[in-house]
């Protein structure tokens, strides 16, 4: 089926392609979900939180190479599904794993190795626990979920395990990103007087 940009209407339910999607003037505040649009939830407090930890991520890149770091870039998850992608609020993808080591032009055709999601107030939690048992079903092998209201960061694990961080504790790359910490409280705004 192909749609004109203006023919598109977000609130309609549409089984919709990658390639129609793309054809959205205001595409950046959607996923494409099973061929509908989803709308992104992001709050301001939230977006800060999810380029600061892109920023904390991308100094320890620097130091490493060991690849690149993301902000809202978009992850077609599943490659053979024309009708599906998702857009973390910050990822890291191994340089090894893009062929010939090149970014591609378009979305990436993988699932990242490192998922960040940050909680927006408007956020339901039974779509953020499928969005978390799809990144795991599709080889995502570290999961952040991030609670801006209680300061605490769940990790999902390749191996099963799954832990809360509170603010005053260290968070680590695990095998994804091997020797990075990070202070937990470094993820979120500080108090301003």
């Amino acid at each position: 089926m192909t749609l004109a940009t203006h023919d598109l209407d977000p609130r309609a339910t549409l089984r919709m392609t990658i390639e129609e999607f793309d054809q959205l003037p205001d595409r950046k505040q959607y996923e494409l979900v099973h061929g509908e649009l989803v709308e992104r939830r992001m709050g301001t407090e939230s977006d800060w939180i999810g380029a600061t930890i892109a920023y904390i991520l991308e100094t320890f890149n620097r130091r490493t190479g060991l690849g690149y770091v993301f902000g809202e870039a978009d992850y077609a998850l599943d490659p053979s599904d024309r009708h599906h992608f998702r857009r973390p609020d910050a990822s890291f993808v191994l340089a090894s794993r893009f062929p010939d080591g090149k970014l591609p032009l378009t979305r990436a055709r993988l699932a990242p190795d490192l998922a960040v999601e940050v909680i927006s107030p408007n956020d339901l939690a039974g779509e953020m626990n499928e969005k978390i048992k799809e990144y795991k079903r599709l080889g995502v092998r570290l999961i952040w979920v991030v609670f801006p209201a209680s300061r605490t960061v769940d990790v999902y694990c390749a191996d099963g395990r799954v832990y809360t961080l509170e603010e005053d504790q260290p968070i680590s790359g695990e095998d994804v990103l091997p020797g990075f910490t990070s202070p937990v409280t470094d993820f979120f705004p500080k108090a301003r007087r």
